[in-house]
């Protein structure tokens, strides 16, 4: 397996490998970030997959133009936690202030695009074994809730399902995330 330093200078080059490689270790973490991060302001405006796409766009950019560098995996996951806050800082800022305003705020529209990226046989199988993982150790109320949350539903609309508040279902979630942490299953975010 190639070190950090060493995928990014191929990201650079234009390596095909190490473009997959390096996107498979930033895509899983960030999804997995996110979907941990994400409040129910920003969900019910934004859906967990926009929010990673934006940010591997970003990530392309500034990792295409060098303008990253890493000296270990720590460094690598910092970054990425501080790409996150600093995105949902904004989306919550712009749901804000449209709502002050009653209506939308403009977004920007770039015209860039990410080459079309499949996912690699090793980031499905990454993502099974950590979902089987936490399965593992939930319970059947906070598998529902998971299984809910993965396929784009919000809290109330799962409350709905399994009679309770959002309220309800938005604590027995964190606390299931809080209890993943805790077991080493998932890594905090801060």
């Amino acid at each position: 397996m190639k070190t950090l330093g060493e995928l990014l200078e191929g990201y650079r080059k234009g390596d095909a490998a190490a473009q997959t490689e390096l996107l498979t270790r930033l895509e899983a973490q960030l999804r997995m970030l996110v979907r941990a991060l994400v409040g129910k302001q920003i969900r019910t405006e934004r859906e967990s997959v926009d929010i990673c796409q934006s940010l591997l766009l970003a990530f392309h950019l500034q990792a295409g133009a060098g303008k990253i560098a890493f000296e270990n995996e720590e460094a690598f996951k910092g970054y990425l936690r501080t790409m996150i806050r600093h995105k949902l800082a904004n989306l919550s800022d712009r749901i804000k202030t449209a709502k002050r305003g009653g209506g939308a705020v403009a977004v920007p529209q770039d015209d860039l695009q990410l080459p079309a990226f499949d996912p690699t046989a090793s980031m499905v199988v990454g993502t099974a074994e950590l979902r089987k993982k936490m399965e593992g150790a939930m319970g059947e109320e906070e598998r529902a809730i998971l299984e809910g949350l993965l396929s784009g539903r919000g809290y109330a609309e799962i409350g709905g399902e399994l009679g309770k508040s959002p309220d309800a279902i938005r604590m027995t979630w964190n606390r299931a995330r809080d209890r993943l942490v805790a077991q080493g299953i998932l890594k905090s975010a801060g």
